[in-house]
Formats: structure tokens, sequence, C-alpha cells
């Protein structure tokens, strides 16, 4: 006593006429028939084979290696144009020291900072960009 189409009958196996429907089973053979009973599983995460997940390990690590480098350059940058600083003379925590470990942080100004050769021009290179830069920051 059920109905159904094909699938139904893939789904729930249809009941012998002798089994013996009990009280408590009374009108619950019409709800079976209308519920979906589909089981539904996670997809299967892709796999891959070792040859591929060894490229892609070996990309990370070169992708971080070439961060890192990248990272220790501009400090070792960064040092080099401060040493050059001391060297001139220009004592820490002064006011044009201050302005140059502003202007130190972009690698433009660095490269410029160092390809200046006396230090009287390297001074005037700090104060210049700094009150440049200010007057574009406020227009």
């Amino acid at each position: 006593m059920w109905s159904g189409g094909l699938n139904d009958a893939a789904r729930t196996p249809p009941r012998a006429a002798q089994e013996h429907i009990g009280p408590s089973s009374v009108g619950t053979s019409a709800k079976r028939s209308s519920r979906d009973h589909v089981v539904t599983s996670p997809q299967k995460k892709r796999s891959c084979n070792l040859g591929e997940y060894m490229h892609s390990l070996s990309e990370s690590i070169a992708t971080r290696s070439s961060r890192e480098r990248g990272r220790s350059h501009e400090q070792e940058e960064q040092s080099e144009v401060m040493q050059i600083l001391h060297q001139d003379g220009v004592p820490e925590g002064s006011e044009l020291f201050m302005m140059a470990l502003h202007l130190f942080q972009k690698p433009a100004c660095r490269a410029q900072f160092k390809n200046i050769e006396e230090r009287d021009n390297r001074v005037k290179y700090i104060e210049w960009t700094w009150r440049h830069s200010m007057q574009t920051n406020n227009h």
C-alpha cells in the first residue's frame, strides 16, 4: 500500500502484505511517502597527487622567502642611510634626525639620499624634501 515513482521504490521497499501493522504505525505510511529521504554527503575534497602537493609547497616557500629577502634588504638600506646620517654628525633626537626617520621610510627618499655625495647637500635634501612634502600634504 504505497505509491510513488521509480525513485521511491529504490528508497523505500514495499511492505509485505503479511506484515502486521500495529496501532502505532497507523497513518505513518502516508507520511513516509511524502517525506524526502535523500541523504546528501559532503563533497569530497579535491585530492592531489604528491607531485602537485610538492609543487604547491615549494611555491609557497619561495613566495615567503622572497618577501623575507625584500624586508631584510629594506632594513639593510634603512640602516645604511641612518649610518650615513650618524657619520654626518646629525644628533639623535634632533628635528633633522626625526625628519630623516620619517622620510627614510620611503625607498625613493633613501635612494636619493644615498646618491648625494656631500654632507651639506644631504642635510639640505632632508630639509627641502620635508618642507616640500609638508606643503604638498597641506594642499
